[in-house]
């Protein structure tokens, strides 16, 4: 799955074209970790916690990249929705 965002597609910079496909990388690891742990415990039982644990991130990267639970769920539809 890629994805990029909209508004590098207007940079041409390419040093910024490649930390927003990396923060995109990082992001589609750590819903990847989450979906694994959502499959194990359920999506109510899981915790935040648990999910930076599976992606090997602290709490406060996971914020960076992704705001909630729900957030991960939704960030996974819309990659669905693109493939």
């Amino acid at each position: 799955m890629t994805f990029v965002f909209a508004q590098i597609i207007f940079k041409k910079d390419t040093k910024n074209i490649k930390v927003a496909q990396k923060s995109n990388q990082k992001e589609l690891n750590i819903i990847e970790d989450a979906l694994r742990v959502f499959g194990e415990k359920g999506f109510e039982s899981t915790t935040i916690s648990e999910i930076c644990k599976a992606a090997k991130i602290s709490d406060t990267t996971m914020y960076e990249y992704l705001s909630s639970k729900e957030e991960i769920l939704f960030r996974l539809l819309r990659y669905i929705q693109k493939d």
